[in-house]
């Protein structure tokens, strides 16, 4: 169920991401960042309105050796790993949690109509 999925989420310092349907960014990626994952990932086919920095909320990978490569980063340094942990949980509370989204769609709004 959801409560175990995200307890043993939590549990994982490391979240590794792959593309959905259609090179989609599935709803894993947001559940990472709100549980201040590092995220390893296939590279985003798609833009977000505020755009994830490569090292510094994800390593990207594009075959199994990269994908290896990126979490023995994470695993031996503990200090990059707290870092991108970090980065990842202002990320979601800055754009990603509901009552942000809400927020900046209202300041988008208010600036396109003010010209």
């Amino acid at each position: 169920d959801q409560a175990e999925y995200m307890a043993l989420l939590t549990r994982c310092r490391i979240a590794v991401f792959s593309h959905g349907l259609r090179q989609s960014t599935g709803w894993r990626y947001p559940e990472f960042l709100r549980a201040s994952r590092c995220i390893v990932s296939e590279p985003l086919a798609y833009e977000l309105p505020e755009p994830l920095e490569q090292g510094v909320n994800h390593l990207t990978f594009n075959d199994p050796d990269q994908c290896v490569e990126a979490c023995s980063k994470i695993l031996g340094d503990e200090d990059f790993a707290a870092r991108m942990r970090r980065a990842n949980y202002e990320y979601y509370q800055a754009n990603v949690k509901p009552s942000s989204i809400i927020m900046n769609t209202i300041e988008t709004a208010l600036s396109a109509a003010q010209g």
